[in-house]
């Protein structure tokens, strides 16, 4: 934390110095009146030169803005072994991280689709399975009925008959 705080503390230091600096160069710029022997027979050359350090000086504003807030991104992700080393080193390890558990998840997320296809499929045969043998059930207690009342006098076959119907009954409510 001490060293992110002193990072920080620099980086604001480096925008004051740039920020410094752009204000001399355009002001400079501005009052060439008063350097004139020194831009004498440069003018152009001198506008363009002036112009191109302004606008390197802008760069390097941008970039130390942009590395800052790469800087307080990364500290987020960085381990000890980050410490000391180039922002864009870091930067890369974090990535190539990133990357390799992206990878992980997609190949986890394959196997799990897999898995859960194969389940789906499952459950699907056993529920087709389901459906016929309760229509085979259904269609046997109907014969059964049939062949119950046919006789009047139950007979040791009936009788069997009779509990096997009672038992596809129980088997065809519904679970609760």
């Amino acid at each position: 934390m001490h060293n992110q705080r002193m990072e920080e503390g620099g980086i604001g230091m480096r925008e004051n110095k740039l920020k410094l600096l752009k204000e001399l160069l355009e002001s400079f710029k501005s009052e060439r009146e008063v350097y004139e022997p020194f831009v004498m027979s440069f003018e152009d050359e001198t506008d363009d030169a002036l112009e191109w350090a302004i606008e390197q000086v802008e760069l390097m504003q941008h970039f130390a803005k942009k590395n800052a807030e790469l800087n307080v991104f990364l500290s987020k992700y960085s381990e000890p072994k980050h410490l000391g080393k180039n922002v864009i080193d870091v930067a890369m390890d974090i990535i190539a991280k990133q990357a390799e558990r992206v990878q992980e998840l997609e190949e986890e997320n394959k196997f799990r689709t897999e898995q859960m296809e194969s389940l789906v499929k499952n459950h699907n045969r056993l529920d087709t399975e389901n459906k016929r043998y309760r229509k085979l059930l259904e269609f046997t207690k109907s014969e059964l009925d049939k062949a119950l009342m046919l006789d009047v006098g139950l007979t040791e076959k009936q009788i069997y008959m009779k509990r096997l119907r009672e038992d596809i009954s129980k088997a065809l409510e519904e679970p609760k």
